[in-house]
């Protein structure tokens, strides 16, 4: 995925309307074995797992698994248009 969606111009353009985070779980250290324990606790799921997330935490939007670039700017879509119905710009 960051190799090919995630590089993609129309993704990288999407991304200027988002703070962007990463939550690493699988590279063996203490921190992400943490990381993996509140990801399971809290969301569960498939990786890469992916969320649009409001500013208290709350999920706009979910993506498990790979997706194309259609998926993928489809579920950042979602989140944004969730967002924005809130009445936030």
């Amino acid at each position: 995925m960051k190799g090919d969606v995630l590089a993609d111009k129309k993704i990288k353009t999407m991304f200027r309307d988002f703070v962007f985070a990463e939550l690493y779980t699988d590279r063996g250290t203490p921190v992400d074995d943490e990381n993996q324990r509140l990801r399971i606790d809290t969301y569960g799921g498939a990786l890469p797992l992916y969320f649009v997330l409001d500013e208290e935490g709350g999920v706009l939007s979910r993506l498990e698994g790979t997706a194309s670039v259609g998926e993928f700017s489809g579920f950042l879509q979602k989140g944004l248009d969730a967002y924005r119905r809130r009445g936030v710009q």
